[in-house]
């Protein structure tokens, strides 16, 4: 149940609407493919906005703490972390719910409680931003553990690997790959 009465009756279509408006922000037949198909192994990015956007639609307008909306707001930027967008893009998704209330919902202007709504969304924007951040540093610093990785794996084929600066003995290899705790904090 939304606590904003202005948005009660609404909620559905406003959801729908921003879907479909982070849908369109992938190349056509993608877009298509993320609205349509429904299964969650076939498509997992559609599933996640299925399963979030609602989530953070009502916590916005029941005027939930942030620390409530980090578990779907993560998931959304994590995904969209990983994929081919300017980091504006990536976090852009969040602003789309602006658009979509006005779209869904055309009386929009005369409610006196959108200033707050609007005002969480811009909030839960900038915790979206702080979340990419943190996913980005995690892929650079996994792609420089492989990078280092390699570099070993080279070194020890042609037998230049440099021993441990603390004395003797083999260097070993290089820490590195993605384990549970590897996940964007």
């Amino acid at each position: 149940m939304v606590a904003s009465g202005w948005l009660q009756g609404h909620e559905e279509e406003i959801v729908k609407a921003w879907l479909e408006k982070v849908a369109a922000t992938y190349p056509g037949h993608m877009a298509k493919f993320l609205l349509s198909e429904r299964d969650q192994f076939r498509n997992p990015a559609g599933f996640t906005f299925r399963q979030h956007l609602p989530k953070l639609f009502r916590g916005i307008a029941e005027g939930a703490d942030p620390a409530a909306l980090k578990e779907s707001m993560d998931e959304i930027v994590r995904l969209r972390a990983v994929q081919d967008f300017a980091p504006s893009e990536a976090v852009g998704f969040v602003f789309l719910l602006k658009d979509a209330v006005r779209e869904a919902y055309p009386s929009w202007k005369s409610e006196e409680g959108i200033a707050e709504f609007f005002g969480r969304v811009d909030g839960l924007a900038l915790q979206a931003f702080d979340a990419y951040s943190a996913c980005r540093e995690k892929i650079f610093a996994i792609k420089a553990d492989e990078a280092k990785r390699k570099l070993y794996i080279l070194e020890r084929m042609y037998g230049t690997a440099q021993a441990p600066e603390n004395g003797g003995g083999q260097a070993d290899e290089p820490e590195g790959g993605i384990g549970k705790d590897d996940r964007c904090q």
